[in-house]
């Protein structure tokens, strides 16, 4: 295998741990978002007597949440995928001081063409990746902790939902639809 081969191995295994890194990202600001809003509304509803609108406001406020954390990650992907991702890489992998950079610019506008500069270029940023095996610029806890916070949100969340009481009642009321019985009693009075 030649350098510009192993050169884009290293950027393609970089860009997938990059993803990783976003999605896992992603994860843990839904999970924690919707267990926020969910949390707050819970405290609205109760206040409120589980009114229909404020039910209605809480799932607008959810779903604004769900839009706002999927815009966020597309907009990131969208950034990752531009120019090969020349940017986002270049902030993950600052020992190559550019040369990530220039090299997916230069390999995109001679594809095919074996240049010496480009393959020059290669060699150096191979040589520097080396180095700097990914696992170490891109280290795994980039990938984990996001993960690990989203997993507690998404515990938080479903231990909410299984929860006694009126924060329970409230939470399975916004998502499931389900008033709880002494409110059904309630709205059933009048």
């Amino acid at each position: 295998m030649n350098v510009r081969h192993e050169l884009d191995s290293y950027i393609s295994q970089a860009r997938r741990r990059l993803q990783w890194a976003l999605a896992s990202q992603g994860a843990a600001l839904l999970a924690g978002s919707l267990l926020l809003l969910t949390l707050l509304a819970a405290v609205g509803l109760r206040a409120f007597a589980f009114s229909d609108g404020v039910v209605l406001v809480a799932r607008l406020l959810l779903l604004a949440a769900v839009l706002s954390v999927a815009t966020f990650v597309f907009l990131r992907l969208r950034a990752l995928r531009r120019d090969g991702g020349s940017m986002q890489l270049e902030r993950a992998l600052p020992a190559q001081g550019g040369r990530i950079a220039t090299y997916l610019q230069e390999s995109g506008k001679q594809p095919g063409k074996a240049s010496v500069l480009l393959d020059l270029l290669a060699e150096d940023a191979q040589r520097i990746a080396e180095g700097e095996p990914i696992a170490r610029a891109i280290p795994a806890r980039r990938l984990w902790l996001p993960g690990a916070l989203a997993a507690l949100g998404v515990a938080g969340l479903v231990g909410a939902l299984l929860q006694g009481g009126g924060l329970g009642e409230a939470a399975q009321r916004l998502w499931l639809g389900r008033l709880p019985p002494a409110a059904s009693i309630a709205a059933a009075a009048g």
